[in-house]
Order: structure tokens, then sequence, then C-alpha cells
């Protein structure tokens, strides 16, 4: 063997350790994206919906705030609208570890994403499910307190998780839908 195959052994022994440490900042960064996501999403949903059960809505049970919206205090034992919640109401435990394990398969499915826009995404999805899920834990129930109407006509009830989702799922779709317009492009580090 000479000098130069050595060198070449050498050189190319090089680029794949570049190659794998660059690899593996990735995925840390990644990680470190859609973790610090979820983990803003799940404080700032349950220190809102604290406050706002400890200490803003008290008697007489809702405030006005615009004339389109109120803070009012529910509890909904269902799924999202308070779907199935006569079928749910004895059983939180039930429907939290279904929640749960979505969860889980979401989370996997997060981390085998390469775009930082996408983490976000699932970060907020993700974040939000798991604030409902430590409510229907802990109290029985999501706690939801946002009441927008018009006239006699309202909306359900909602809270801050349940706008985390919304949002996930809306910047997972526009990032797909970019994606797709960029063609062969890898521009998802947006």
């Amino acid at each position: 063997i000479c000098n130069s195959q050595i060198k070449d052994r050498y050189i190319v022994k090089e680029i794949i350790a570049i190659l794998m440490m660059n690899s593996y900042r990735r995925i840390y960064l990644n990680l470190i994206i859609f973790m610090s996501t979820l983990i803003i999403v799940i404080i700032i949903d349950q220190l809102i919906k604290y406050l706002i059960s400890e200490y803003v809505i008290q008697p007489p049970n809702y405030v006005y705030v615009l004339p389109i919206l109120n803070l009012i205090l529910s509890y909904n034992t269902g799924v999202s609208f308070s779907l199935l919640s006569v079928q749910f109401a004895d059983y939180p435990i039930v429907l939290g570890g279904a929640q749960f394990i979505i969860v889980l398969c979401l989370s996997i499915l997060a981390l085998s994403h390469r775009g930082q826009l996408e983490l976000v995404s699932y970060g907020l999805i993700i974040g939000g499910a798991l604030g409902n899920i430590i409510d229907r834990f802990r109290v029985g129930a999501v706690i939801d307190f946002i009441d927008v109407h018009i006239g006699g006509w309202h909306w359900p009830t909602f809270n801050v998780a349940d706008i985390a989702v919304c949002s996930g799922a809306f910047l997972l779709i526009w990032s797909a839908y970019s994606y797709k317009n960029l063609g062969a492009t890898d521009n998802r580090n947006v």
C-alpha cells in the first residue's frame, strides 16, 4: 500500500466522521426545536388554565371581554367540540390514555422530519394535545374557557392548547404545500 492510498483512506474516514457529526448535530438541533416548542406550549397552556380557573373566572363564572368574546369556564369530558362527552364522562383515563398513544405515534413521526417548520408544527400539535391530556388526568376533563360568539351563535368553547393544535396543523399543511411547490429543492428549514 502506498502513501497516497493511505492518505485517500484517511480522507474518506475524515469525511465520513464529519458527515456523521453533522448528522448528530442536526438530530440534536431538531430534538431541541421540537421539545422546546412542545414544553413552551404545555407551560403556557397550563399556566393560563390555572390563572383563568383560579383567579379570573370566579362567580358569575363568565367574563365579558368583547362583543364577540367571553371567558367562560367549562369542562369538556369528550373529544374535540365536546363530541362523545356523555360516553367518556366516566372514563377520562381511557380517553387520556388513547390520546397519549396517539401523541407517542405523532412524536415518532415528528422526529422523522428534518424541516424546522415541520418540527415546530408537530411541537405545537403535540404540546397542545399533552396540555389537554394533563387536564384529563388532573381534573377528569379538559378545561376550556374561550367563548367566541356572534349574537346567539357560539363556537364550541376552547383553550390555548386547542389553538396550538390548530396552529400546528395549519403550519404543517402550509409546510407540505410550500415544499410541494418548491419542487426538488429542499428548503424546508425555513
